[in-house]
């Protein structure tokens, strides 16, 4: 695990450390395959990691690979905690309406994350998982 917690602020946050900024030790964060990635990349986040009964990171990302755009729900432990890491907890994806096998993938996949939504909005189907 990569215990630069200032580069890891840096690119996550595009900011400086500021304890103050982790309520409880924690700061949650968006981000997108391509950060999350990276992240992993730089050894910021464990591919076996996982919140609860989550899939691991190694899992969301193969989930994701045909999904460029999908966007991931995370936190990250201070550095001052023991249990310093990155973590994601939830996924979320737009797929077009007419894209039915992604759209019956997802639910199949994520439909027992401890929040699940399958919202059709205009043209395209806005879903997400997250676990508790």
């Amino acid at each position: 695990m990569n215990k630069d917690f200032k580069a890891r602020e840096r690119l996550i946050f595009n900011d400086e450390y500021n304890a103050l900024n982790y309520l409880g030790g924690i700061r949650r964060f968006k981000c997108s395959t391509d950060k999350l990635r990276t992240l992993y990349a730089e050894d910021f986040v464990e591919a076996n990691d996982r919140q609860n009964d989550s899939p691991s990171l190694e899992e969301f990302l193969e989930y994701v690979g045909d999904y460029p755009t999908a966007t991931f729900e995370c936190y990250a432990v201070c550095p001052e905690r023991e249990d310093y890491r990155v973590t994601v907890e939830g996924v979320n994806l737009v797929i077009p309406e007419t894209d039915y096998d992604a759209v019956g993938y997802f639910a199949e996949t994520f439909h027992y994350a401890d929040e699940f939504s399958l919202e059709h909005v205009g043209h395209n189907y806005h879903m997400r998982a997250w676990w508790d």
